[in-house]
């Protein structure tokens, strides 16, 4: 109904979905399909996601747009791998070049 109102985005709260017993992820993805389906000049605007999981999960299938908070955002890009990579090269770099001394400095 939004599209055929004229909207450009609809705006599932994929959270606030599960916390009704629902799929939230689901949801966006059959609103996804109904306007893709259609061929309705519509997005889905994914919000209040409870992790980056989620987030994945629409990008994966063709949901573009999304708001998030910081937290679930940063979970995206955490890795423990890169930041052992980070600690290690900072302390290469500061038994090289001194501690708080940084590469402008050095």
């Amino acid at each position: 109904m939004a599209a055929k109102a004229g909207a450009s985005y609809a705006a599932p709260y994929i959270n606030r979905i599960d916390n009704m017993g629902y799929d939230g992820v689901s949801i966006a993805q059959h609103i996804h399909d109904i306007f893709k389906n259609n061929d309705l000049n519509a997005n889905v605007l994914a919000a209040s996601f409870k992790n980056s999981q989620q987030m994945l999960d629409l990008a994966e299938y063709g949901i573009g747009a999304a708001t998030a908070s910081p937290d679930v955002i940063f979970a995206l890009v955490k890795n423990e791998a890169i930041t052992s990579a980070i600690d290690t090269f900072i302390r290469d770099f500061e038994k090289i070049c001194g501690a708080g001394v940084t590469m402008k400095d050095a």
